[in-house]
């Protein structure tokens, strides 16, 4: 199997910084809040926090063919049916078709998209036809434009749009979504889980900083994923300490990963009890980093 590279390749890099001329244009705070983001803003965007969300990602599956029996179960799948949730400028899809294409190089993609922002969702659609074109990868996509999403009946509502999918994909939506209520995390799992295949996985990636809303994203996520595994029959797959303990309670878990040279992020990967158990059958009961940085661990007792 292929060696799966976490930096961006050459022609995504002459892409955004060359043809479409956007340049590395830091702002943290207006970076929080995306869906009113302008062409120029969305530019901004693509060369400052796209690179970074396409880097995470691509860091995602190279941890799950490492630690997880994933790749070995979807063998036989050729074609994998994709959304992509609050897709913006398209980090996340582009780094994980990039990823599994790496590793699996006769694959196609079906993709569905769906986001607030017409012109951002456009830029996400022309950078997967140029990853199409300079990997040689089966894209087709569909796209949805939606409005802000304010409650849990939204994301009922969006959920209904979609049929049966392989791969779930979410990063740095949901966090804009605490400033409506500070449970998204839950109520999207517990509204999407649903359109998961029997081997399908759902993947939630984020920023580790503060919300609107005052404590921080990991807090929030973590709490609010451990609450929709219990209650809807699922299991997280990453990291190792969550799939070990599917009956977690700490309310203040901050789970944080390094992705040098950019800022951390947290992450989260969830499937049906039965799947999980397929392709991680055993956690061997030690402590795992959850925190690179500061070295915090999340400890698995036997």
């Amino acid at each position: 199997m292929a060696t799966l590279s976490a930096n961006l390749p050459a022609w995504l890099h002459n892409y955004i910084y060359g043809t479409v001329g956007a340049c590395e244009n830091a702002d943290w705070e207006k970076a929080r809040l995306n869906l009113l983001n302008t062409h120029e803003e969305n530019i901004d965007y693509l060369g400052t926090y796209f690179p970074r969300t396409f880097t995470e990602v691509c860091r995602i599956i190279a941890t799950m063919e490492q630690k997880t029996q994933y790749f070995d179960a979807v063998s036989s799948k050729n074609c994998f049916h994709i959304l992509s949730a609050g897709c913006g400028t398209g980090g996340d899809i582009c780094g994980l078709i990039h990823a599994i294409h790496t590793l699996k190089p006769q694959s196609s993609f079906e993709v569905n998209l769906f986001d607030g922002n017409a012109d951002a969702l456009q830029f996400c659609c022309n950078v997967l036809h140029e990853l199409s074109v300079q990997e040689n990868i089966r894209v087709s996509v569909r796209t949805k434009i939606v409005h802000i999403v304010q409650s849990s009946r939204d994301f009922e509502e969006l959920s209904e749009l979609f049929s049966e999918q392989d791969i779930i994909i979410t990063s740095k939506f949901l966090n804009e979504v605490l400033g409506y209520f500070s449970n998204a995390y839950y109520y999207f799992v517990k509204k999407f889980s649903k359109l998961l295949s029997s081997d399908g996985i759902m993947i939630l990636n984020d920023v580790v900083s503060r919300a609107y809303s005052g404590s921080y994203v990991p807090k929030y996520m973590n709490r609010n994923l451990n609450t929709a595994v219990r209650e809807k029959e699922l299991s997280s797959v990453l990291p190792l300490p969550c799939k070990a303990n599917r009956n977690c309670t700490n309310i203040s878990c901050y789970s944080r990963f390094c992705n040098r040279p950019y800022r951390d992020y947290t992450f989260r990967v969830i499937s049906s009890i039965q799947f999980a158990n397929e392709i991680v059958p055993t956690v061997q009961p030690k402590e795992y980093e959850i925190d690179y940085t500061s070295g915090i661990t999340c400890k698995v007792v036997a």
